[in-house]
């Protein structure tokens, strides 16, 4: 009898627990959701940072006005993806539509990669929320700094990905299109995934030093052990640039290493230095 009451204490904290982590689940679910829902229909003559008469002049097709401008207006999500074009698009190369369910696919895939990125602070903040009950009072201080840390390499990583790293990569693939001597040409479904998977995944990448400080200030990592083992810490994270954000060029993937390893470096010093 006195088993199956020990049972059934250990089974109830581990169903709140699991109801707890639905319900963060959820919140941060429902929060992507709105917000794709959100940049999908707005009207981006609300946002000043667009540019509408540079937007309507750009070379993507599947989304220009064009004969449609009487018909149809400017939506958050298809303002920002001819910014993106304008901005990234070398001089002369072209969108084309893969298919009619591609524009769809590109459309919903963009917003919600939008929504994922604005809704980043609250998705650590619900984590937090979550291991607060497990937290003491100090750690609570740590996980704060961590959060406005967090979010602000993750900005930063975004940053450098669109006006470096993209620009770069796309100079890049341009040679090999002359080189080649075939039509500058690009499915919109490709060039939105590989700007989507840059930014996300260079945004992620730039996040993981704050990881590292942590780890070592609450004494899960030794930073003598890391500090000798650079060279396959080093080795793995060109692995993970690489698979995370897909580019056929070494140079801009060597681009975002370079910061990267500074700031490890940074990270694995502080965290040496503050470690108690």
């Amino acid at each position: 009898m006195a088993e199956n009451v020990e049972d059934v204490e250990k089974k109830e904290p581990t169903l709140s627990h699991l109801q707890e982590l639905l319900h963060r689940l959820k919140i941060i679910l429902i929060s992507i959701v709105i917000v794709s829902v959100f940049v999908m229909l707005i009207p981006s003559s609300f946002f000043p940072f667009f540019d509408e008469t540079d937007l309507n002049l750009t070379q993507n097709a599947a989304f220009s006005d064009n004969n449609y401008s009487g018909y149809l207006y400017n939506t958050f999500t298809s303002s920002l993806l001819k910014k993106i074009e304008k901005d990234i698009l070398p001089e002369g190369v072209s969108l084309i539509a893969g298919s009619w369910t591609s524009l769809v696919e590109v459309y919903f895939l963009l917003s919600i990669t939008i929504a994922i990125v604005l809704c980043f602070p609250l998705i650590i903040y619900e984590i937090y929320e979550f291991l607060k009950p497990a937290l003491y009072r100090k750690e609570r201080k740590f996980f704060i700094k961590f959060f406005i840390s967090s979010i602000g390499l993750f900005i930063s990583g975004i940053v450098i990905a669109y006006y470096a790293i993209l620009p770069i990569t796309f100079k890049i693939l341009m040679f090999f299109v002359g080189m080649l001597g075939v039509l500058p040409l690009i499915s919109i479904d490709n060039f939105v995934f590989i700007v989507m998977a840059r930014l996300l995944g260079t945004g992620l990448v730039f996040v993981s030093p704050v990881f590292l400080f942590f780890l070592i200030k609450a004494k899960i990592l030794n930073p003598d052990t890391i500090a000798s083992r650079r060279k396959y810490i080093y080795a793995g994270l060109l692995i993970v640039i690489m698979v995370l954000t897909p580019d056929p060029t070494l140079a801009s993937d060597i681009i975002l290493f370079v910061p990267l390893v500074v700031l490890f470096e940074i990270a694995l010093y502080l965290g040496k230095r503050w470690a108690n």
